[in-house]
């Protein structure tokens, strides 16, 4: 049992920085205008501009990043899929389309997405100047672990670290690939890299405490998840693995009061394990 929680809004976020301030016309005009968080008049603008031109790939494109952060992922896929059809070499309505196609669950078809765009612009995966690139293989990397390709998603994520070697998110998430490939050690390792840039981050400590109770390190387990009850209060996972972890340990009455706590939490199986 692992936690998988960060967000892709960073992503996101960089994909609509980045290639969202070149486009021609009114579009442009009307990011500006609206300001960048006005997403439904920017839908507004964009699909009049295509009523006037329907060959308008940049309103398509537009659009898309629009719809993707209003989370129509149907309609971000048809937009940057009529981009793609008007500008086929455009790198980057491959990777946002991957971004949309993730979301929507379809991780084969946002592979197959990133890697076109990887094809179409190489300094995506290699350019070092601007360390965000390393997020195409970052996404790969998640798309892959959701598929439970685990191999697949330990190289995309060394691609990344490689390429940004101060990824905390990818730090955590190869962590977890590590950890579902049963390398615990590894995976903690990779967790203390990734506790470095979020200390905060309470499934880290968890996730972290499942690597050493494998490794049947239980005092280091328990203060994990103690850790990651501290940033968490109402963590049901936290305190049934606690609980679990002080059974194993020799300490049974410790263990029972995490358990009840567990259960007292919703835990489905805390409730079968106390005496």
């Amino acid at each position: 049992m692992i936690t998988k929680v960060l967000s892709f809004s960073l992503i996101l976020l960089i994909a609509v920085s980045s290639h969202g301030q070149s486009p021609k016309g009114n579009v442009a005009m009307g990011i500006v205008r609206f300001g960048p968080g006005d997403f439904e008049r920017i839908i507004t603008a964009c699909t009049r501009d295509i009523q006037v031109n329907p060959q308008h790939a940049s309103a398509f494109y537009q659009r898309g990043i629009a719809r993707l952060e209003l989370n129509d992922y149907p309609g971000a896929i048809a937009d940057f899929s009529k981009m793609i059809a008007i500008n086929p070499g455009y790198a980057y309505a491959y990777y946002n389309r991957g971004i949309a196609k993730y979301r929507a669950n379809d991780y084969s078809g946002a592979v197959s997405d990133y890697d076109k765009a990887l094809n179409l612009n190489p300094s995506l995966a290699t350019g070092f100047s601007h360390p965000w690139d390393a997020t195409l293989h970052y996404n790969r990397g998640n798309d892959k672990a959701d598929a439970k390709d685990f191999p697949g998603a330990l190289e995309e994520f060394n691609k990344a670290i490689q390429i940004n070697p101060i990824s905390g998110a990818a730090y955590f998430f190869r962590g977890n690939a590590k950890y579902e490939m049963r390398d615990y050690i590894g995976a903690i390792a990779d967790y203390n890299m990734a506790n470095e840039f979020y200390p905060q981050l309470a499934s880290l400590y968890f996730n972290r405490g499942n690597a050493r109770y494998q490794l049947q390190d239980y005092p280091g387990a328990i203060a994990d998840y103690t850790r990651a009850i501290e940033k968490n209060p109402r963590n049901a996972n936290a305190y049934y693995m606690k609980g679990l972890a002080f059974n194993a340990s020799g300490q049974p009455d410790r263990g029972q009061t995490d358990l009840k706590k567990a259960a007292e939490l919703g835990h489905p199986e805390a409730a079968r394990v106390i005496r």
